[in-house]
């Protein structure tokens, strides 16, 4: 027997055996068997459709991957696709074992996009859109665009992507490209998640924007824009219309994008308008009723999405599942550049990191309540039971915690099950008063990927509610310093961002090196702490530094990647975050900020310390908010910021919902 025939019936057998036990199983493991035999099995099967789609990007893959699989498969298509979104080899693989068919539709992976998509050889590609999402596991957006670049580069067929998406719209162009388009998207100010041109790395500008880095943008250094759309799906007034025919407006569980993206690749593929919308793709949209109420399930994994859902869809409380399994994303600072409606609609936090959910709600945007519950049934049920009779629940949740979410619907919990964790401390009822204390937070935009903005975020509400006056100033490329500040920010970045802002930040060096001569506080967090040294030299070249740190930053050929803890001298808790760089560390004089407990800090495993304190500058690869982790050290920069102003001390604040999420997070460090 061939290893042919051997992988496609051992493939087929783990199949069937997990079926029994799960109807729905299978999705995995059975192409994983057969991959092992059989390592040719996706080019050979995939060959002998005659219509081969992949779909690919950040958001939406799994809903276009259905929209297209269901509007081939009415127009009298034999189609096979990977409805479930396991969309790694293995899942593919499974996806193979079934029959042969005319049309093949593979949501493939944007990052195992580079290996799989030679073996598929799809004749049309669609590009759904690329983001900031799972950074632990993909890099920074701007890796994943150059990765499906060289990709694309070598397939011959037609390539789809959203013209208001520059990462992905710069991917193709020719005859190759095509292009489709939104219009009547809300405008929502949800941090874009790249600034730099595709093609030159130079600054983009914008003529209007729509949401993260979606709008209609030019590069004047080299002259990329925003291509002429090819296909168009305008809203307005309650009504759709694609390319001018008017159709049924998508439901409001399906993102407009993926609706324009399945009815551009109709059209390519010869098929005629929908009539109507397909059920939705497995955990996006789906629904149930419980108790009188109207339950609504969702996807939501990084800012853009879940800024979106939150914006777009309507429901009178809110279910959030915020999960840091391995297909989540380990990092959750994310959540700190999400946007959440300024509405009255209480939330309910569940999952691995919902106290860190609520930590976030409690500094940014906080609802009239929130709570954190001890499991997705728990939040359920005390969702329905805040929403009036008649009324709905939006049911969020990250990826890993979809199945457990789907099954609620199918059994929804009838009444309240337990306590919360924790709800919202109450807003101390103080009046600001004193001088004004200044927060300066450079380069927001460029240096915005991990979240570390909420840093400033937990200053200023810490302050005030300790009764000082406080005044955020962001500073770009096109600003300048104020003469003085009580605090001064620098987060992270891409490689290409920290190149962009290096010339404006040398312009700074001069007023930098006095603040911090004159003991104005510091926070400085990886590409920032990389900034503040001599030089850091990448793959690419050296980006000079400004010199005020003594240390150097060379690139490792790995990512140290992971959580973070570090003993710092004279704090009681340890500092817990989340690191994700390539650079390595070494100072040239001082000391570190702490010692490394798990993880790895400057260089591999705590070798050289974690990042540096100098005079009241924090020098750290702790994403986090590190100050919305760990309040102490919070509590710290504010007691040295206070004295150096002569003010006294603010009392103690309620951090219990920080300490319960640092516990959850020290016992799990300790289970490691």
């Amino acid at each position: 027997m061939s290893t042919a025939s051997l992988g496609l019936i051992a493939g087929r057998g783990v199949r069937a055996g997990l079926r029994l036990v799960r109807p729905r199983g299978g999705s995995s493991l059975p192409g994983r068997v057969a991959l092992a035999l059989d390592p040719g099995l996706i080019a050979r099967r995939a060959a002998a459709f005659a219509t081969r789609v992949a779909v690919t990007g950040t958001n939406g893959k799994t809903s276009t991957t259905h929209l297209v699989a269901e509007f081939l498969a009415s127009s009298g298509r034999r189609t096979v696709s990977n409805a479930e979104g396991a969309n790694l080899a293995q899942g593919i693989a499974s996806m193979l074992l079934e029959r042969e068919g005319d049309a093949l539709v593979a949501e493939v992976d944007e990052s195992a996009f580079v290996r799989l998509a030679p073996a598929l050889a799809p004749g049309l590609v669609i590009v759904t859109g690329l983001f900031r999402d799972q950074l632990d596991r993909f890099g920074e957006v701007g890796q994943v665009r150059e990765k499906l670049a060289r990709t694309l580069a070598g397939i011959d067929g037609l390539v789809l992507a959203d013209a208001a998406d520059p990462l992905s719209a710069s991917l193709v162009s020719g005859p190759r490209a095509r292009f489709f388009e939104v219009l009547g998207l809300p405008a929502l100010d949800v941090p874009a998640d790249t600034t730099a041109c595709p093609r030159c790395a130079a600054p983009l500008a914008y003529r209007g924007r729509s949401y993260a880095h979606l709008g209609d943008y030019g590069c004047p250094a080299c002259g990329f824009s925003r291509p002429k759309a090819d296909f168009t799906l305008r809203l307005e007034a309650g009504r759709a219309l694609f390319d001018g025919a008017e159709i049924p407006p998508p439901p409001p569980t399906l993102h407009p994008a993926s609706a324009a993206a399945g009815l551009a690749a109709a059209a390519l593929l010869g098929l005629p308008l929908p009539r109507a919308w397909p059920r939705p793709a497995w955990g996006r949209g789906e629904t149930a009723e419980a108790a009188g109420r109207h339950i609504v399930l969702g996807l939501a994994k990084n800012p853009a999405s879940l800024s979106f859902a939150l914006a777009w869809q309507q429901a009178d409380s809110l279910v959030l599942g915020i999960n840091d399994g391995g297909a989540d994303g380990r990092d959750v600072s994310w959540l700190w550049d999400a946007r959440f409606p300024a509405d009255r609609r209480p939330i309910f936090a569940c999952g691995t990191r919902g106290l860190e959910l609520l930590s976030r709600l409690r500094y940014c945007d906080p609802p009239p309540e929130a709570s954190a519950w001890p499991s997705p049934e728990a939040a359920l049920a005390a969702a329905l039971a805040a929403a009036p009779e008649d009324g709905s629940v939006l049911f969020l949740s990250t990826y890993t915690g979809l199945r457990a979410a789907q099954a609620l619907l199918a059994a929804p919990p009838a009444a309240t099950l337990g306590d919360p964790l924790a709800h919202l401390p109450a807003v101390p009822a103080i009046i600001p008063a004193g001088p004004l204390l200044r927060l300066v937070h450079l380069f927001p935009v460029e240096m915005g990927t991990y979240g570390d903005g909420g840093n400033i975020e937990v200053l200023a509400r810490r302050l005030a509610w300790g009764g000082q006056r406080v005044e955020r100033v962001a500073v770009g490329l096109d600003g300048a310093l104020p003469e003085e500040a009580d605090f001064f920010l620098l987060g992270g970045g891409e490689d290409r961002a920290q190149a962009q802002i290096s010339a404006a930040l040398a312009a700074m060096h001069g007023r930098l090196a006095g603040w911090i001569e004159d003991g104005v506080a510091g926070l400085l967090v990886c590409g920032g702490l990389q900034m503040f040294g001599a030089h850091y030299v990448t793959a690419e070249g050296t980006i000079p530094g400004l010199g005020l740190l003594p240390l150097t930053t060379e690139a490792g050929a790995t990512r140290l990647v992971g959580r973070l803890r570090v003993r710092v001298p004279g704090l009681a808790e340890p500092l817990n975050g989340f690191e994700n760089h390539a650079g390595r560390i070494r100072l040239l004089a001082g000391t570190p900020l702490g010692a490394v407990l798990s993880g790895n800090g400057n260089a591999e495993a705590g070798s050289g310390g974690e990042g540096m304190a100098h005079r009241a500058v924090i020098a750290t690869y702790l994403h986090g908010p590190v100050f919305a982790r760990n309040p102490w050290l919070a509590d710290r920069v504010i007691a040295g910021m206070l004295a150096r102003r002569g003010l006294p001390a603010p009392l103690p604040l309620d951090d219990r919902i920080e300490r319960l999420a640092a516990e959850r997070l020290a016992a799990e460090a300790g289970r490691a």
